[in-house]
């Protein structure tokens, strides 16, 4: 029974690991977008920096790579994640 859980628990920190991977990815990544309105001249070139876990936008890159480290928001919503993903398993 132990040596199931112990596999059980190495098989959700690789799918943790993993998902961590796949959302730092994600989250960096930045998409340019441009706007057609000539009102403003500074926002015709705007980079998003979105946390698609979390569904947050931030202004900078450094603030989003923040966001990944230190907010109990995204760390509670990686964990709802992974807690479904793990069910799913089973």
């Amino acid at each position: 029974m132990q040596r199931k859980q112990a596999s059980i628990e190495a098989k959700l920190r690789a799918k943790l690991a993993a998902l961590e991977k796949n959302v730092l990815r994600k989250t960096t990544a930045t998409t340019t977008t441009t706007t057609s309105s000539s009102s403003s001249s500074a926002a015709s070139a705007a980079t998003k920096h979105i946390c698609y876990l979390c569904r947050k936008k931030f202004k900078t890159p450094e603030m989003l790579l923040r966001h990944n480290a230190e907010s109990v928001l995204h760390k509670e919503n990686l964990r709802k994640k992974l807690a479904a993903a793990a069910a799913s398993a089973n």
